[in-house]
């Protein structure tokens, strides 16, 4: 994986013979998709050529009378729709929103995928792996050819693969040195390291009303050591499917729920503002500082039910020449953990047993 435009874009093979796909890695959605040829309207892509389902002799259309096309309609997130309107051999359709309002639809297709083996001994191939092929598309993908939905759902590449569990180590910006997504028995290897034996675990939650979702149970919010006066309750997963924290390695910042990011912003502003001068908003970001010296930035930290999560001011603050701003903003309801907090942490999603375990290390190098 490497880090382009706030997403994190490694690499899958797809069709017969195998064609490279560049995929933003996305743990807040299921369905795997990238553009394809006839595209109707498609946005621009790094250096890759479009996929065209016609050059893969192993590549099969799924009719609506599949069975996954219904399979389709149960899973992901409620933005997302598919099915099909028209007659049973019809090709299975989706169209699928993000956050962002960016999107994409198209049609259901199988193909075989090929993945890298860990060991170095060639490939692992996955046949009648189900993907979509995206004809209109809108947005923002980092300049990849779409996405890698790692989500919860029966569409997610971890689903598919019936992985019990995956792992990633991000690397923060602004190092571009890359780093791995492993999925698998070799997923958790680092655990049984001596320094593995130093991460720590929380609790993976699911909301039944969006059940792609990966929640955390965030219980409080210290800044530097001193824990904030934010209510106990106030990040809970209610009955009604709302509230709550989702890790999500597809959204850059960290969204708060907007009363506890009044208080996170306040604290900051308060113990910093008196020594650095706070300047302009940049990039959507309204907590800003012209800051020399980073030894002036706090640290914060994430209380997961025991767990923590210590963020550094390396990557607490997202840095514009001098000018140091909060990686963080507001949000109504729903709170995301986004991929630049989670950068130099080896996280393990053990979706077995409902666990995700992390460590802080350091991702350069492709080590994992």
């Amino acid at each position: 994986m490497e880090l382009g435009d706030g997403a994190y874009v490694t690499s899958i093979y797809i069709g017969t013979p195998a064609r490279r796909a560049q995929v933003v890695l996305d743990t807040g959605s299921d369905l795997v998709w990238q553009q394809c040829r006839p595209c109707t309207s498609c946005f621009a892509q790094r250096d890759m050529p479009m996929f065209d389902p016609a050059g893969s002799s192993s590549f099969r259309r799924i009719p609506c009378s599949n069975g996954v096309c219904q399979r389709m309609l149960l899973s992901i997130s409620p933005v997302s729709t598919g099915g099909c309107a028209r007659a049973p051999d019809a090709s299975c359709e989706f169209s699928y929103m993000y956050g962002d309002n960016s999107m994409s639809a198209g049609s259901l297709g199988m193909d075989t995928l090929t993945l890298l083996d860990p060991r170095g001994q060639g490939f692992v191939e996955v046949q009648n792996f189900v993907f979509g092929c995206g004809y209109t598309n809108r947005g923002d993908f980092a300049g990849s050819d779409g996405i890698l939905g790692m989500g919860q759902g029966p569409l997610s590449l971890a689903s598919q693969v019936d992985s019990p569990s995956f792992s990633y180590c991000l690397t923060p910006s602004p190092i571009s040195a890359s780093s791995r997504l492993l999925i698998g028995e070799h997923a958790s290897a680092f655990l049984h390291t001596e320094q593995g034996s130093q991460a720590q675990m929380a609790n993976i939650m699911t909301n039944k009303l969006l059940p792609s979702f990966y929640y955390l149970n965030l219980t409080a919010i210290s800044l530097s050591g001193v824990q904030l006066d934010i209510p106990y309750k106030t990040f809970s997963l209610k009955a009604n499917g709302s509230g709550g924290m989702i890790i999500d390695s597809g959204t850059t910042l960290t969204y708060l729920q907007q009363h506890a990011y009044s208080i996170v912003r306040r604290s900051i502003a308060q113990r910093v503002g008196n020594q650095l001068p706070i300047t302009r908003s940049v990039f959507g970001m309204d907590l800003c500082f012209m800051a020399a010296d980073e030894g002036l930035l706090p640290t914060l930290t994430l209380h997961f039910n025991g767990a923590n999560m210590e963020i550094p001011s390396s990557t607490l603050f997202l840095r514009v020449g001098r000018i140091h701003c909060l990686a963080m903003a507001r949000t109504l309801d729903l709170s995301i953990l986004g991929n630049i907090h989670q950068g130099n942490y080896q996280i393990l999603f053990d979706r077995r047993y409902k666990k995700l375990s992390f460590m802080q290390t350091t991702c350069e190098g492709g080590q994992n």
